[in-house]
């Protein structure tokens, strides 16, 4: 035991070990630029930080400014990203490691790396509470500008932390509720636009005033709610009720709704009012001119249809009948249209005329083949190429059509899913730029 414990030491000690034999490894940087302590802070080795900074203190013990000065030196320097160690430790959550090199030097400035991003912001991004408590309490200007203009405001606004909200609005980042990004989106109106009703009670606690404000676009807060719905956020933005909201909200919707129901029925009702009568009219003529013609002859039979004992021919009757029955009731239920009050049964009725109009037609078809098939059964060769050009007409059609309602469905759930998967989108805005 005693000899593991001694082992453990002499290895936590192997870097101490290392730079009294060559001192000048200790601010030696990499081809990254990264020195011991960036990438001591990254792994979260702290004894080996706390070796580093006694280490960079030892050569001047007997002047506490140069101690000062040292560590400042060594804590401040970046690597090629503009990192320092402190940006490190805190981009891997090392709370013990941000401890010790914020206690070390409170004072030293902490900027903003190539990508714009301070350790404040660092940590309010990836929603690192106990990291940005300890940048508080012990730095005594923590930065908390990120890229894009954005602030560590926007982040935990963006997060839906409203506990680190709090915080900050406590904070000297407190300020930041007037700070714009490239959009000119304050942290309400990202909050707004992502529907976190507690961070917005918050944001508008700080700062009422930024209700007002508009973005580059010039949409205040409210506007961007009201994108996604968000009651309770238009609730607060406007100080109305939300029961009042509410009905507003539903009786405009209704509104809405008929005049879609009204505009769409309208557009549709003349054309498909010339198709219903159009069918009516052929079906009535060709069931007055049925195929084959009348027997002429002085008999009990005379004016009888002469292909009436043909069971083709009976089925022609049938559909013939069945289409112009179906077009004609499109027909009736199109001048009733006019006389309906209510636009939603108005709605419907039409979509049952539309129905009949298409029944019709498929119908009318049968008719055409079974007639056509009566008179030529004398030559089935020819009744059965047009029965094939016309099944095949016809079946294309319905392919087509099918094809394209298919398409269709596909198109609004896609557009469905698009709207959904819209605000995951807008959670992966700042995480784009790292």
């Amino acid at each position: 035991m005693s000899t593991f414990k001694k082992q453990s030491s002499s290895l936590e000690h192997f870097v101490t070990d290392i730079l009294e034999m060559s001192p000048g490894l200790l601010l030696k940087a990499n081809t990254k630029g990264e020195t011991l302590l960036h990438i001591a802070g990254r792994h979260g080795h702290v004894d080996i930080v706390k070796d580093l900074i006694a280490e960079c203190k030892k050569p001047h013990q007997n002047d506490p400014e140069k101690v000062i000065e040292a560590a400042t030196l060594m804590l401040g320097m970046t690597n090629e990203a503009k990192d320092k160690a402190l940006h490190e430790a805190v981009r891997y959550n090392r709370v013990e490691v941000v401890k010790m090199v914020t206690k070390e030097d409170p004072s030293l400035p902490y900027d903003a790396n190539n990508a714009g991003e301070t350790p404040l912001y660092l940590a309010a991004e990836r929603g690192y509470k106990d990291v940005m408590q300890d940048i508080f309490l012990t730095c005594k200007s923590p930065a908390g500008h990120g890229p894009m203009g954005r602030t560590a405001l926007h982040a935990v606004a963006f997060r839906n932390d409203t506990e680190m909200t709090k915080v900050l609005l406590e904070s000297s980042i407190g300020t930041q509720t007037s700070k714009v990004d490239q959009q000119g989106w304050r942290p309400l109106h990202l909050a707004a636009h992502l529907g976190y009703y507690d961070v917005v009670k918050e944001l508008l606690k700080a700062d009422k005033s930024a209700a007002y404000k508009a973005d580059n676009e010039g949409k205040i807060p409210l506007h961007l709610a009201a994108v996604f719905g968000n009651g309770e956020r238009n609730e607060q933005g406007s100080n109305t009720s939300i029961e009042d909201k509410n009905n507003n909200d539903r009786k405009e919707k209704s509104s809405s709704r008929y005049e879609e129901l009204e505009q769409y029925v309208n557009k549709n009702k003349e054309a498909h009012l010339v198709v219903a009568a159009l069918i009516a009219t052929v079906t009535f003529t060709v069931g007055i001119t049925v195929p084959g013609g009348y027997i002429n002859e002085i008999r009990s039979d005379q004016g009888a249809a002469v292909l009436t004992k043909s069971s083709d021919f009976q089925a022609f009757v049938i559909f013939d009948s069945l289409a112009m029955i179906l077009s004609t009731s499109a027909v009736f239920i199109h001048i009733y249209l006019s006389l309906i009050p209510d636009k939603i049964e108005e709605y419907i009725l039409w979509q049952i005329s539309r129905g009949m109009i298409q029944l019709a037609l498929v119908v009318m078809v049968f008719a055409f083949l079974t007639g056509t098939y009566s008179v030529l059964h004398s030559a089935k060769v020819l009744a059965v190429i047009i029965s094939i050009i016309t099944d095949g007409f016809f079946l294309y059609i319905y392919d087509y059509a099918a094809h394209f309602l298919l398409i269709t469905a596909a198109v609004r759930f896609q557009v469905r899913r698009l709207k959904e998967i819209r605000e995951e989108f807008q959670r992966i805005y700042f995480l784009v730029f790292e």
